[in-house]
């Protein structure tokens, strides 16, 4: 699904344009603030899972692929916690002008985690606080 904040662009136009019956297209008649667009999206998505991407992110190459493996490997788990990595282009970030690739793991649990993992009871709890 893709979920138009009010924007400005003719998004409607260019996911027609797809012609794909598997994209649905839902858009706020009014601006939201960002988590209240998300929650928007989020109320209206269909499905197992959703992943939240905003219009200035990406996907990297094989994620549906290794998502659906660790579906599989956690027998449908409820939810799904990942990190990321964040990309600035050359020239946007002051502080680093040649551009920067960073690995952003947000999350005391993944600390000594390099692959997919269940967290503990205590570490739910912990992480709700």
């Amino acid at each position: 699904m893709i979920f138009d904040n009010a924007s400005v662009d003719d998004i409607a136009s260019y996911v027609r344009g797809l012609n794909d019956p598997r994209i649905v297209y839902r858009r706020s008649e009014e601006f939201l603030p960002v988590t209240d667009s998300w929650n928007a999206a989020i109320e209206m998505a269909r499905g197992d899972y959703v992943t939240l991407l905003g219009d200035d992110d990406g996907l990297t190459p094989g994620y549906f692929v290794r998502l659906e493996s660790i579906v599989k490997q956690f027998g449908c788990p409820d939810i799904i916690y990942s990190s990321l990595y964040q990309f600035v282009h050359p020239n946007v970030a002051p502080w680093e002008p040649g551009g920067y690739l960073a690995y952003i793991r947000n999350g005391f649990f993944f600390v000594g985690q390099d692959e997919p993992f269940e967290m503990s009871p205590d570490q739910v709890v912990k992480a709700r606080r």
